[in-house]
């Protein structure tokens, strides 16, 4: 796991910022105010850990699906309410960065990808492409056939 840590009042005129990227990988952008640039065409997981007052500004393509997950604190998100440990925000695909102010300790998880343009049926844990994948999963879920963990 690549780790970014921001910690120069040079880069952020806020307190510290870090982010751990979980897949692909984002690149710093030098600028008069830093970004962190994704490659293209790529998904997006990451976890940000902000302390008060810090703010980050994460890009994303508008035409991607993005989400953000509070995990913990309060933090506001594109000028939203404050937005607390457990709540989930699902953006619009209308713009082209998310801003994530940090009102206490926060940790929260950016998720953000290209639309997979095909059907969706859920079923509890289970996300499938049709009814006849739901229902073939929760028989292999029965039946053993997702394996077991061992404690």
């Amino acid at each position: 796991m690549n780790a970014i840590t921001i910690a120069s009042e040079s880069l952020w005129p806020a307190e510290s910022v870090t982010v751990r990227v979980i897949t692909q990988t984002l690149l710093m952008k030098l600028t008069t105010r830093p970004q962190l640039m994704p490659p293209e065409g790529s998904r997006k997981y990451s976890c940000a850990r902000l302390e008060p007052g810090a703010e980050v500004r994460l890009p994303t393509p508008r035409d991607y699906n993005t989400a953000l997950l509070v995990l913990q604190g309060q933090v506001t998100a594109n000028g939203s309410k404050p937005v607390s440990a457990g709540e989930f925000i699902l953006f619009k695909n209308d713009g082209d960065e998310v801003v994530v102010e940090s009102l206490t300790e926060s940790i929260v998880m950016f998720l953000s990808g290209a639309p997979i343009d095909e059907p969706l049926v859920h079923y509890g844990p289970f996300v499938m492409n049709s009814v006849d994948e739901i229902n073939q999963a929760i028989e292999d879920f029965n039946s053993g056939g997702f394996g077991q963990l061992r404690g």
